[in-house]
């Protein structure tokens, strides 16, 4: 499976939306999963009404929820698309926190951008908090320095089209890595509202990967 598959069932997921003949806002969103199967998962946002207000249901936690349906957590590859430009965007910090929070292992996943795929470790020290100071006093060590420094490699540009999704192979420093980020989430409290947010403005990758 390549990346452009990846791209592929994203736009004709979006296609097949827009010729439904529901009307597609600026903001929607299409969200495509490659699970460590291999299988593609997508998911649309949607509008839920809540206690008399209207919420945006992310995509990505759409696509997420047909995943675990079908008995898979771990995300290795993961796109976002604009349904009106199908551009590639970032997901927001609550729905990268529900990836990881699905299943450590995803640690490893990848953002598919434009022209290359980000690993989710880059966000890591922006979207889980540094440390945490429980009651009894004892505080949890910071590890998104070391979890980082595990991905400190400049990613390579390469073409989308020729690139396979790679299943990452299970090592020590990838068990060991597994385990601090366990040990972090397991400090933090679980977030069962996630999906019920009002909805963070998606953008693209810093200035990387602006509409041109």
């Amino acid at each position: 499976m390549t990346y452009e598959m990846i791209f592929q069932q994203a736009r004709d997921a979006a296609a097949q939306r827009a010729m439904s003949g529901e009307q597609v806002l600026p903001d929607d969103t299409v969200c495509v999963i490659a699970g460590i199967s291999g299988r593609l998962y997508t998911g649309f946002n949607r509008r839920d009404t809540i206690n008399g207000i209207q919420r945006n249901i992310h995509a990505e936690i759409e696509a997420m929820r047909a995943m675990k349906t079908a008995g898979e957590s771990t995300v290795c590859t993961l796109l976002l698309m604009s349904c009106a430009n199908g551009m590639p965007l970032l997901p927001c910090d609550d729905c990268m926190r529900s990836i990881l929070t699905l299943n450590p292992d995803n640690i490893r996943c990848e953002i598919m951008m434009m022209d290359r795929a980000v690993p989710i470790a880059e966000f890591f020290n922006r979207i889980m908090p540094k440390q945490r100071t429980h009651a009894d006093g004892r505080v949890s060590q910071p590890v998104s320095q070391q979890i980082s420094q595990q991905f400190n490699a400049a990613p390579t540009v390469t073409s989308v089209s020729a690139v396979s999704v790679q299943i990452p192979e299970a090592t020590n420093d990838a068990n060991l890595l597994r385990n601090k980020v366990t040990d972090l989430l397991n400090t933090v409290d679980d977030d069962d509202d996630t999906d019920e947010e009002q909805p963070k403005k998606k953008k693209g990758f810093g200035g990387l990967f602006r509409k041109k």
